[in-house]
Parts: structure tokens; sequence; C-alpha cells
């Protein structure tokens, strides 16, 4: 009974903000692990089968919470966070359990809990540096297991399986797939695709070698430096295309220091964006190393990676094919923040054709992001899963 207070101590302002259910679970084919990126999920299931667990108790998202599942655990005496899911999981009884947060740990081990499938889906690029590869956070426990591990590229793939055991499905980016690509005519000049994170110069990127975030950006400013030449020279705007919803003023702050208002037309992060239709429409695409860089490149849009943050460890980490040992320059990317680079891939960009740009990226996607217009591999997999 002490553990139901010191929950409720401890967590009033989450209590507080939740919504509170009332009923006991639905039966449901799916659940859906995690409310993050669980309206994506949806959006290729028949709504009908499926049902979300909201796994995090915390101030910044809004939960859920099932007080009949609360109030039985009271009961028995037997409140706790995994007592909680256990019990919720067995009113559910599902087939398969989803989620799009591929590097959460805890859902490696639903396997000690239950006897169906399990299934997480990449919900973006991987590195080794503060994620689910590098040493610290990489999981030391031994036999965890993933049954279906929906993945950008095989590369990912062998990472997750030197500790999961399960079997990899090579499907490129599941947001992007999801937006399927219509023939757009090309309206947009040139777009830049966001990394802003609003942190200050002076804080700490990384305690390796003592990195700062002013380190993580210092090319990225000589960059923009060049962009805007471009801009200048080429009489065209530059459309940003904003990474956090709640920093935009920061973000868009922060471009208008290197941007002047006429060249810069700032677009922020939000849920009714049409990006993939954007970045569809665009006639070049600049990236440094942004999720949405990868899957712009997949969909066939001419892309350049500015791969710049540095040579060093950790900052290398994110350059263009870390994992697959790409070469530092290539007819569409580059590890260099100089005007001769910049142009050499722009110019390479506004001048071959289409046709025999999607040839010159065909290894792109095997090695790095997979296409599957539709999500047509995982809808294979649910029709199956009995």
């Amino acid at each position: 009974m002490f553990s139901i207070f010191k929950f409720i101590y401890n967590n009033l302002s989450i209590l507080i903000n939740s919504k509170l259910i009332f009923s006991k679970p639905p039966r449901k084919k799916i659940l859906i692990y995690d409310e993050v990126g669980s309206e994506l999920i949806l959006r290729n299931l028949n709504k009908a089968t499926a049902h979300i667990f909201y796994s995090r108790w915390n101030k910044e998202i809004k939960t859920s919470l099932n007080i009949y599942i609360i109030f039985k655990l009271i009961l028995k005496f037997r409140f706790s966070k995994i007592n909680y899911f256990k019990l919720y999981l067995k009113y559910v009884n599902p087939k398969l359990i989803i989620t799009l947060i591929d590097n959460n740990e805890s859902f490696y081990h639903l396997k000690k809990y239950t006897k169906c499938k399990t299934m997480f889906i990449q919900g973006a690029m991987r590195h080794s540096l503060n994620d689910i590869f590098s040493e610290d956070r990489k999981p030391k426990e031994k036999n965890l297991s993933v049954d279906y591990m929906l993945v950008f590229n095989d590369v990912i793939g062998k990472k997750y399986k030197s500790f999961l055991k399960g079997n990899v499905v090579q499907i490129g980016s599941f947001r992007s797939n999801t937006n399927l690509k219509r023939s757009t005519k090309k309206k947009i000049d040139l777009i830049y695709i966001s990394t802003f994170r609003n942190f200050k110069d002076s804080d700490i990127f990384s305690p390796i070698n003592n990195t700062l975030w002013s380190d993580y950006r210092k090319n990225e400013v000589k960059l923009f430096k060049i962009i805007y030449d471009y801009l200048k020279k080429e009489k065209i705007k530059l459309t940003v295309l904003g990474s956090k919803r709640q920093h935009s003023k920061e973000e868009h702050d922060y471009f208008k220091n290197y941007f002047d208002p006429k060249y810069l037309k700032f677009i922020p992060q939000e849920k009714k964006r049409p990006t993939y239709s954007m970045i569809d429409s665009s006639k070049l695409i600049i990236t440094c190393d942004s999720t949405l860089g990868y899957e712009a490149l997949s969909r066939g849009n001419k892309t350049a990676f500015f791969s710049i943050r540095g040579e060093n460890y950790p900052l290398n980490s994110r350059q263009f094919g870390s994992f697959v040992k790409m070469k530092k320059k290539g007819s569409y990317w580059t590890n260099s923040a100089t005007k001769k680079e910049f142009y050499r891939v722009i110019n390479y960009l506004k001048n071959v054709k289409q046709k025999e740009f999607s040839k010159k990226i065909s290894l792109f996607r095997s090695n790095l992001c997979h296409y599957d217009s539709g999500n047509r591999k995982f809808k294979s997999i649910i029709k199956n899963i009995k």
C-alpha cells in the first residue's frame, strides 16, 4: 500500500495533467507501446484493431492513466509500474506489440512478460554518440529479443543484431514511406533542413574531449556564409525547415543572425506542416546530418550533404554514411565547408539529369535509407500475424 502513496506523492503533477480512464483496457490484436509516434503507426493500420499503451509518466508529455488497472493493483498490494504494464497487457491480450521508439531499451525486455510478438520501427537515424549504439548506452544484458526489427538499412540491422535476437526487415523510413511521393512540380528553389537545438555555444555537447556546442556549430556557420553569397548571386530565397516546435522562435532568430530576411523563409516545425510535399517540390535540398535529409534523398530528391561537424570523434560520428564508412567526398556529399566544395556539389546536383541521379543513389538506398512506398513490407507482416 505504501508504494501507491509514494507514487501519488512523487507524481502528483502527472496525475493532475493526465487523462484518467476508468474502464478496463479493451481486447485488441495490436498494442502500440508508447504514445510518441502512435498516430503515425495508426495511419498504417486498421485503427479498430489497435490500442495505445501510454508508457511515459512524466511532466513533459500529456499521458493517460488507467484507474481501473491501478485500483486492481492496489487491492492486490502489488502496485508498481511493471505490474501496471503486465496487468494492462493481460487485459488487452494482443498478438503484437509495436513501438516507433526503437532506441528505448525497456522495449527489448518485454519478451520477459509476454509470449506475443514484438516489433520496433526505427524512428530516426541512429549514431554512435548519445544513442543506442554508443558504448555507454548499448544494453549489456544478454538474451534480449525483438521479433521484428524494421530498420532504415541492413547496416543498422546488423548493429541491432549484435545485442538483440530477432528478424531484421529493411524498410527505410516508416514516416517517409507513409507520406507517399506524388508527381510534384519543383516550385521551391532551395531548402535547408535545420538541426537546431536550443543550447548556448558554451554548453557541453559531449564530455568526450570537452566538446562544446560552439564546436558543433562553427563549420555550419561557415556554410551559412557561403549559402548566403550563393542566394544573392542566384537571386533566390532560402526556405528553412525548422527542427524544434517548442523552440521555433529561438530557431528563427538563430537563422536571422546569418541571413537577410529578404533571402530567408523560415517554416517552423508544426504538426500540419506538409514537410514531405515541400521536400518533393524543391529543386535542391541542403542538409548537414538530419534524418529528413536521408529521407529526402531516398525519395529521389536532389539532396546535398555537408557533413562538416568535424573530423575528430565525437563530431565525426554524424558524418554522411558514418556506419558504412563512405568516402569523405562524393558527387552529392562532402565533409568540407569550403566555397570550392560547396559549388562542386551544388553544380553537380543542378546539372545532373534526374534519371541519371536516380541510378546514382541506388547504392545509397541499399546501404543507408531504403524506400518502401506505402509501407508494404510492414503491412504484409501485420496481415500474416494471426
